[in-house]
């Protein structure tokens, strides 16, 4: 499903090559990338996200959604610091880039650096305290540091605004490892 809405918006692309035009065949290839389960599918997914994103940036270099999205392409690459790299640039442009703010924020998480990780949670919420999914993922680091009365008290926020089931499940084993 996904992989054909990039098609098409590929398709339209060519044949209208605009910023816009370029910019939803990139996003379209992003979703397809995300949701590909097979390795070499989300090679391609990703170099056709980079391809069309790349295109768009020539034409409008302050497109840093696109720029942070084709970011994280790399980061599963080959290349990942190549991509660490291009989330840093976004910020010397915009320090408080949430998009930005949060890949590395995961980042930071899945190499185990959970006090960067903190740090990037924490100024995202500085910014946007309303961002769920920035303070689901503190209270995670949190937890992980052992800071666990800090990690309580941002899980019960979380709790109380977040909808999505998936993080209530989570929230619920978190607690449990709380106790």
């Amino acid at each position: 499903k996904f992989d054909s809405a990039a098609y098409y918006a590929e398709q339209a692309a060519l044949l209208s090559p605009t910023v816009e035009s370029w910019l939803r065949a990139g996003d379209r290839y992003y979703e397809a990338f995300g949701f590909a389960v097979d390795e070499s599918k989300a090679k391609r997914m990703g170099e056709k996200t980079r391809e069309y994103y790349q295109k768009a940036l020539d034409q409008n270099p302050s497109l840093l959604a696109a720029k942070a999205n084709m970011a994280m392409t790399y980061v599963n690459s080959a290349s990942p610091m190549q991509g660490i790299m291009m989330l840093r640039e976004i910020l010397d442009t915009d320090p408080t880039n949430e998009l930005a703010l949060f890949n590395l924020g995961i980042l930071s998480m899945r190499s185990n650096q959970y006090s960067k990780a903190v740090e990037r949670f924490q100024q995202i919420l500085l910014n946007n305290p309303s961002n769920t999914k920035a303070q689901f993922y503190l209270g995670v680091s949190l937890v992980e540091l052992g800071r666990n009365d800090e990690a309580r008290k941002v899980l019960a926020e979380v709790k109380k605004k977040e909808t999505d089931p998936v993080i209530q499940q989570a929230i619920g084993e978190l607690e449990q490892r709380l106790k």
